[in-house]
């Protein structure tokens, strides 16, 4: 058995947030909204830049990940699925552009109405230790969904209390399942997350929603890769768990 990855995630209790600071975040964010659209569209301004910025090192970072050996389903090598992936990350330009457009546009005389709702919806101080506060503030819902994804992009969005013991973002599915397991996981993570915190960090709470997170990741772990199953406390487990005061996101891949 070795250990191929292993990081701790810390979870900000929601005392750490009072509302008086959860106002001003939101309050700021949807003051600056056309800014910060104005800053998106200058960081990507056309497809090009999206595909140097987003698709390419996101493929460049996947690749290692899929075992040269490797032979999906469908009978697809790593070469043709690793080529398959970067062109649905360069095809997928039109629907990041046409979701800045939708998200920051006027509606009913209100401008940018739906990116001030969905600051709105941000603002449940049980959710934003779980969600974060934005892209430049990634909580740990996404950057546990993201590690088991092996998005290597992820390391630069680690904060000052998470803690990479072990290698560092691992692919624990086939690529084609990405994207579900990533959407699935990072809602299941909340949902624990926001009912462990309500219940104050109750021992029995924590460990049925371990049991849920991890029967899902289950479910998607690819049986080529040779890893130890995924259970609450196993070897291989992706749990809240708690260290002292502190609650953390554990995640820990492990191979026969």
């Amino acid at each position: 058995m070795s250990i191929v990855s292993h990081v701790k995630l810390l979870v900000i209790e929601p005392i750490t947030t009072p509302e008086r600071i959860v106002e001003q975040w939101a309050d700021g964010l949807k003051t600056n909204a056309k800014r910060i659209n104005d800053k998106l569209k200058i960081r990507i301004p056309d497809e090009g830049s999206f595909v140097s910025r987003l698709a390419a090192p996101s493929s460049e970072g996947y690749s290692p990940f899929v075992n040269p050996a490797f032979v999906n389903k469908s009978g697809l090598h790593r070469r043709d699925i690793v080529a398959g992936q970067y062109i649905k990350l360069r095809e997928a330009y039109e629907n990041y552009r046409q979701k800045l457009e939708d998200t920051f546009a006027e509606k009913d005389g209100v401008p940018a109405k739906l990116f001030k709702e969905l600051v709105d919806r941000a603002k449940n101080r049980w959710t934003l230790p779980l969600t974060g506060s934005g892209p430049e503030d990634m909580g740990p819902a996404m950057i546990a969904s993201l590690w088991v994804c092996g998005d290597q992009n992820v390391i630069q969005r680690l904060r000052g209390d998470d803690k990479v013991l072990e290698g560092g973002p691992y692919l624990i599915t086939e690529l084609e399942e990405r994207p579900a397991l990533k959407a699935a996981l990072t809602e299941r993570i909340v949902q624990a997350g926001v009912a462990i915190l309500k219940n104050g960090l109750d021992p029995a709470a924590m460990t049925d929603h371990n049991d849920r997170i991890n029967h899902l990741v289950q479910r998607f772990a690819d049986p080529g890769l040779g890893l130890i199953p995924f259970a609450t406390g196993a070897l291989s487990h992706l749990d809240f768990v708690r260290d002292g005061h502190k609650l953390f996101v554990d995640i820990q891949v492990s191979s026969i």
